[in-house]
C-alpha cells in the first residue's frame, strides 16, 4: 500500500512538473538523484505522455526474439569453430604428408583417420555455418537495428578475442622457434595456415561490426562476400585434397580390410609363438617327470591353423571379406609362412619415397605388401614384428 501511494505521488509530481514546462531529461535526472528507481521514473513519464497522446508507449520486440537471436549466433560461432578447426587440421596433415621432415620424425600412424574425421566435421559444419549466417544477414538487412544488438556485439567480440589470441600465440611460437634456430618448412607452413584462417575470420567479423573505424567501413558487403567465396573455395579444395590422401570411401573400406588382414596374421603369429612355447614347456616337464633325462626338442609349430584354433581359441583364421582361410605352411622346424590376398598395395606408390609415415598405416615395414596374394615368413624363435 505505501508503495502504491509513493508511485501515485510520483505521477502527480511528474504531471505538475510537465505542466510547468520541465523537460523529461530534467525530471529523470532529478528524481533518480532523489533515490527513485529509473524504471519507476520512466514509467511515470511514459504514463504522462500516454495521457497526452492517447496512445500507449510502444514496446520493442519480445524477449523471445533476443533468445532466438542468441541461439542463432551461438550456433553460427560453434559451426565456425568446428569447420575452421577441421580445415586447419586437414591442412596440417597435408603438410605432414607432402613436406617430409627427417628431424621431426616420419611415422604418423593415424594421418588417414585424422583427415577422414576432419573431412566429416568440415562437411557437416561448413554448410550449417553458411545457412545460419545467411539467415542472420538476411534478417539484419530487413531490420538494420539488429546490427546494434547487444547479443550480437558480445558474441562477435568474444569470437574476435579468441581469434586474436590464437594469432598472438601463433606469432609468439613462430618468433620463439626462429630465435632458437629451430624453424622448419613444416612449421613455417603451419604458422601461415593458422595466420590465414584466423586473419580471415578477424577481418570478416571486424568489418561487420557497426561503429568501427573508416578503414573497416570501407571493407563492405562486396568484400565480405568475396571472403565468403574464398572460404568456400578453400573448403572444397582442401576436401578434395583430403580425399586424394585419405582415399575414396571404397578405397578406405578396402584399406581397412587389408589392415584387418594384417592384424589377423599378426595375431595368428603371436598365438603360434605362445602355443610353441607352451608345448615346449609341457614336453620338457613331461620328460623330466618320467626318467629325468633331457627330452627331445618338441615341435614349436602347430600342424594347421584349424588345430591352433581348437587348441588356443584364436578368433579368426579366415579372410574377413571372402571367408577363405589364410594359408599356413611350415618351412622348417622353426619357420613358417602365413599368406593372405590384399586389395591394395602397402605402401602406396604415390606416398612412397620419404613419406611412408602415412603409407604404412598402423603397421611397420615388415608388413609391406603388394595388391594380391602375398606371404610373410616368421621365425618362431623371434618376436612377431609389429
Amino acid at each position: 500500500m505505501p508503495d502504491l501511494t509513493n508511485r501515485t505521488q510520483l505521477r502527480e509530481f511528474v504531471l505538475a512538473a510537465k505542466q510547468q514546462g520541465a523537460s523529461d531529461e530534467f525530471l529523470a535526472a532529478l528524481l533518480i538523484r532523489q533515490g527513485w528507481l529509473a524504471d519507476d521514473v520512466y514509467q511515470s513519464i511514459g504514463s504522462y505522455w500516454e495521457g497526452v497522446t492517447g496512445m500507449p508507449v510502444p514496446r520493442r520486440g519480445p524477449a523471445a526474439e533476443s533468445s532466438r537471436e542468441a541461439f542463432l549466433y551461438l550456433l553460427s560461432f560453434l559451426a565456425l569453430a568446428v569447420w575452421t578447426t577441421a580445415l586447419g587440421t586437414i591442412l596440417f596433415q597435408l603438410v605432414n604428408v607432402w613436406v617430409p621432415d627427417a628431424v621431426s620424425g616420419g611415422y604418423y600412424p593415424s594421418v588417414r583417420s585424422i583427415i577422414t574425421w576432419s573431412m566429416a566435421a568440415m562437411a557437416v559444419a561448413y554448410p550449417l555455418y553458411v545457412l545460419v549466417t545467411r539467415v542472420l544477414m538476411r534478417e539484419s538487412a530487413a531490420n538494420p537495428d539488429r546490427l546494434q544488438s547487444g547479443v550480437r556485439k558480445w558474441l562477435t567480440y568474444l569470437a574476435l578475442l579468441l581469434t586474436a589470441g590464437t594469432v598472438l600465440g601463433d606469432l609468439i611460437g613462430f618468433t620463439g622457434y626462429f630465435l632458437l634456430g629451430e624453424l622448419s618448412m613444416r612449421y613455417v607452413l603451419k604458422s601461415l595456415i593458422v595466420l590465414l584462417i584466423c586473419g580471415g575470420i578477424f577481418v570478416f567479423y571486424m568489418s561487420s561490426l557497426p561503429g568501427g573505424g573508416s578503414g573497416w567501413r570501407m571493407f563492405g558487403t562486396a568484400q565480405r562476400r568475396l571472403l565468403g567465396w574464398a572460404a568456400t573455395v578453400s573448403v572444397v579444395s582442401v576436401f578434395v585434397a583430403g580425399l586424394l590422401v585419405a582415399g575414396m570411401p571404397a578405397d578406405q573400406r578396402r584399406l581397412q580390410a587389408d589392415q584387418r588382414r594384417v592384424e589377423d596374421l599378426r595375431r595368428i603369429a603371436q598365438e603360434i609363438q605362445q602355443w610353441g612355447n607352451q608345448a615346449e614347456v609341457e614336453a620338457k616337464a613331461a620328460g623330466e617327470s618320467t626318467d629325468g633325462s633331457t627330452p627331445e626338442k618338441a615341435s614349436k609349430l602347430p600342424e594347421s591353423l584349424e588345430f591352433l584354433r581348437d587348441q588356443s581359441g584364436v578368433s579368426r583364421i579366415a579372410d574377413p571379406e571372402t571367408g577363405i582361410g589364410y594359408e599356413y605352411k611350415i618351412l622348417t622346424p622353426e619357420t613358417y609362412r602365413l599368406c593372405a590376398t590384399f586389395a591394395l598395395p602397402n605402401p602406396r606408390d604415390e606416398y612412397d619415397g620419404g613419406r611412408r609415415m602415412y603409407a604404412y598405416g598402423n603397421h611397420g615395414q615388415f608388413w609391406k605388401h603388394p595388391a594380391g596374394p602375398h606371404c610373410f615368413v616368421f621365425d618362431s624363435e623371434k618376436a612377431v614384428p609389429w
